[in-house]
């Protein structure tokens, strides 16, 4: 059975929570407790499961809010070793979402493979200016500009070291508590234009998922690329395509958000992928979950 790991009251007073997802040995498959972020804007009443462009289901460590109300969540894909006796970490990374949870994008990965007795600790705080700072991989990174690009504080810290917490105080001064001490940093400054091409790109998000009916799906940063030579196509997983929505996609052309609604009716139970390929051949995907 899962369990919740986190839980937080947004600015505009919907709860957010994070699960604990992950993998365990069951003879000789492996066996899955789903995880994951949901929300809910009836103070618990009814919660719904928010959509990410993850792989796997995530074990959430902490969610965050910015002083601007965008949220951030630290996740990993948490597997055990063979016989259980082990857990441990991979995939970590964080998470951006800019509609009040609903749906979840990775704006940073680590590298980390951790036993998670000993992993960094995971978790995110934001300042009055709001910037993001997050641990992982036994470092601190942090945005100046709302996830689109991150950079890792100038302290080094040992193989040994294993940070537990974060916290931001009153004045921006940013504190790291660890196995070997208090770590304290100035806040960093830098000049980034939120709105520079460079820290862009295009991708697709479909929403709610599970779906049975229809999704919503969202293109981000059309203007970026050659939508007459470009694709929007939903395939199952055997790479059959079902359905063909460049046309939506031509229509979202020099738009940095577009939106259009898909049914979703004649779509069998299981498993797509929404795929974006640019006119470099780039390629983008979302993973869409249609249940009966």
């Amino acid at each position: 059975m899962t369990s919740a790991s986190c839980l937080l009251q947004t600015h505009s007073n919907d709860l957010v929570a994070g699960f604990r997802g992950y993998q365990y040995q069951d003879g000789d498959s492996m066996r899955s407790i789903p995880g994951g972020l949901y929300l809910s804007s009836d103070q618990g009443m009814s919660w719904r499961s928010a959509a990410t462009d993850l792989e796997f289901d995530p074990y959430i460590w902490h969610v965050v809010e910015t002083s601007d109300s965008i949220l951030f969540a630290s996740v990993s894909l948490v597997q055990s070793t063979i016989g259980n006796t082990q857990l441990y970490t991979s995939e970590s990374a964080i998470l951006r979402s800019l509609d009040n949870g609903a749906t979840w994008q990775r704006m940073y990965e680590f590298n980390d493979l951790q036993r998670v007795t000993t992993a960094t600790g995971h978790r995110l705080a934001s300042d009055t200016s709001g910037r993001i700072y997050a641990l992982g991989d036994r470092k601190v990174v942090y945005s100046v500009n709302k996830g689109r690009s991150w950079s890792t504080l100038t302290q080094d810290f040992s193989a040994l070291c294993c940070l537990s917490d974060i916290a931001v105080d009153e004045n921006d001064v940013i504190w790291v508590s660890s196995n070997d001490g208090l770590y304290r940093f100035e806040a960093p400054t830098t000049d980034i234009d939120d709105d520079d091409d460079r820290l862009r790109y295009t991708s697709v998000w479909a929403y709610p998922t599970p779906s049975s009916s229809y999704v919503q799906v969202r293109i981000n940063n059309a203007d970026l690329v050659d939508v007459n030579r470009s694709t929007l196509r939903l395939y199952d997983l055997y790479g059959r395509e079902q359905a063909d929505l460049t046309s939506e996609l031509r229509s979202a052309a020099g738009s940095k958000r577009f939106e259009f609604e898909y049914t979703t009716a004649d779509l069998g139970s299981g498993l797509y992928l929404l795929v974006l390929k640019d006119h470099n051949n780039k390629v983008e995907k979302h993973k869409l979950m249609i249940s009966r």
